[in-house]
């Protein structure tokens, strides 16, 4: 049985940021980055949104391991209500979470609209150019699929500077600059890229991608992963198009160089939308993508990148079993090594929801939550009751 607690929900969080972090980290280092980069990322993409949709605890499995008393008293500062709110006693993880929710909700609508403007703005300004003989031609010799030939538009726009891919709904647009002159060998270099990002469902990637680092906004290390991650398909991709003999690299590094030099001359003087930049290839990693390709790297290392993944893995699971929580009682009032029963505590309910902790009486703590004392310790509706009931 599934259990949700404020614990469960803190490691939830915890450890979906060390994984962003430390992603974040190894791809820093570029060489390190294309060795095993891609693996790690479908990995740990998968893992923090598991997390993230299920921020529990199992029931009979999990051991709660109590913080160290300093910590505990951040968490217990934190959640302790003590900001009056229009007659309700808030703490600052209240507003924390408030903070976070509505700065999520804006900017993933924001990313929904984008998408929306994006579709509405190459529709406007592109044109349809699938059955044009050139780029038809290209087309059917880089896709053999005929369902997938079916989902794909070539759009040519004047407003972009490099080819791209892009997705609405189940459909698929291949956008060309205008201007661009490209033979048919180019052409099909161009598509055979852009193809691959449909076939290996990077765009399916990049937007559970996207939302992670929606969701964890305020952790500035999903920015640096996200323009990371953007340069690693791009160079997974180059190498899979470019993988027959150094002939063929010399001849796709000059497509390259070709489609960056028209990026920097193009100016059409209307911008293109902010929207799903993030889809989008940026022309300042071409000289990074040139490099990667003359170093023509093909070995990967796999037991290297089974030995970063495995204590990966071991943390992800752990997350799950052992669970750090606040040990909130004060132990100033807790004398002779006693432990607070149902014999010597009781509770009484506030009218904003906290709790009065009773120790023998005395009136030790003011609790927002009871998840860390005995279940079996009564609960009263007012002191007077409590004294009442307690004398009885």
């Amino acid at each position: 049985m599934l259990n949700f607690s404020f614990a469960s929900l803190l490691m939830a969080i915890v450890t979906s940021n060390l994984f962003i972090i430390v992603l974040t980290l190894i791809f820093i280092n570029q060489s390190v980055m294309r060795e095993f980069g891609f693996s790690l990322l479908g990995m740990i993409c998968t893992l923090v949104f598991i997390r993230m949709l299920f921020p529990f605890e199992f029931a009979h499995m999990t051991k709660n391991i109590n913080l160290p008393w300093a910590a505990s008293k951040i968490v217990s500062f934190m959640r302790c209500p003590r900001i009056p709110v229009l007659g309700y006693s808030c703490s600052f993880w209240d507003f924390f979470v408030i903070i976070w929710g509505i700065g999520f909700l804006v900017l993933f609508f924001q990313y929904v609209s984008s998408i929306k403007d994006t579709y509405n703005f190459i529709y406007k300004y592109g044109v349809d150019v699938t059955d044009s003989p050139g780029y038809k031609s290209a087309l059917c010799k880089t896709v053999s699929d005929k369902k997938l030939q079916d989902k794909i538009t070539i759009l040519q726009l004047p407003l972009i500077q490099s080819p791209a891919v892009f997705r609405y709904y189940r459909h698929y647009y291949i956008l060309m600059p205008d201007g661009l002159v490209l033979d048919e060998e180019e052409q099909e270099f161009i598509f055979r890229h852009e193809v691959s990002h449909i076939m290996h469902h990077d765009i399916t990637l990049k937007f559970f991608l996207q939302v992670i680092c929606l969701f964890y906004w305020w952790n500035p290390f999903c920015y640096i992963l996200k323009k990371r991650s953007s340069l690693l398909f791009e160079l997974r991709v180059d190498s899979s198009v470019a993988s027959q003999g150094d002939e063929q690299i010399r001849q796709y590094i000059s497509c390259l160089i070709k489609v960056s030099k028209h990026g920097i001359s193009g100016s059409s003087g209307i911008s293109m939308p902010s929207a799903v930049k993030f889809s989008l290839k940026m022309e300042s990693d071409t000289f990074i993508r040139v490099c990667f390709l003359l170093e023509n790297k093909k070995t990967k290392n796999k037991i290297l990148t089974r030995l970063i993944s495995l204590p990966l893995c071991i943390i992800y699971i752990f997350s799950f079993i052992f669970i750090f929580e606040g040990y909130y009682i004060n132990t100033d009032y807790i004398k002779d090594g006693q432990e607070i029963t149902s014999e010597n505590t009781y509770f009484v309910k506030n009218k904003d929801n906290t709790y009065d902790v009773y120790f023998y009486g005395e009136h030790i703590d003011t609790a927002s939550s009871l998840e860390y004392y005995p279940d079996d310790c009564k609960i009263y509706l007012s002191l007077k009751e409590a004294k009442k009931n307690e004398e009885n």
